[in-house]
């Protein structure tokens, strides 16, 4: 038999017995005869969930959803302890590890000339920054000190 007959056969078994687990329940449902009666059960139905909620969400989270991610993370963990890890190690210092340091000292090179050869200049603009600054503390302070006295009066 092929798969598509298997799967033809198994869904017409299973629509056959389908329409009989309706008959499974014990109390069927009944309609309620007043208006009074439905709000009375929409009210108890909700009383009885705000009791239990709490205690069954937190039981479920316990005892069903906890364990599963433990176990999905303790199985990520080993593989990733086993496999992974030990791969990129491999990839990490055989690969990258020199081509990285190799490419540090090219640009360390680029830029020691650089330095060197814009050194004058950075720090002839370091000295007129220097100068900007010693003239501008005092009218900032004087400011500053205007400005707190202000706030205190």
């Amino acid at each position: 038999m092929s798969i598509t007959q298997k799967i033809v056969i198994f869904s017409v078994i299973l629509s056959l017995f389908l329409p009989f687990s309706g008959f499974c329940q014990e109390t069927p449902i009944s309609q309620p005869e007043k208006v009074e009666e439905a709000k009375n059960f929409v009210v108890r139905g909700f009383e009885v969930i705000k009791e239990k909620l709490p205690g069954a969400a937190k039981t479920i989270w316990r005892e069903q959803v906890l364990p599963v991610w433990k176990k999905m993370w303790d199985l990520f963990k080993d593989f990733w302890n086993n496999y992974i890890k030990s791969s990129l190690s491999n990839f990490w210092y055989s690969f990258l590890k020199p081509k990285i340091q190799f490419v540090i000292q090219k640009i360390g090179q680029i830029l020691g000339k650089e330095i060197k050869e814009n050194k004058p200049i950075i720090e002839e603009e370091f000295q007129k920054e220097k100068e900007k600054i010693k003239e501008e503390i005092p009218t900032i302070s004087k400011s500053l000190w205007q400005k707190l006295k202000d706030l205190i009066r």
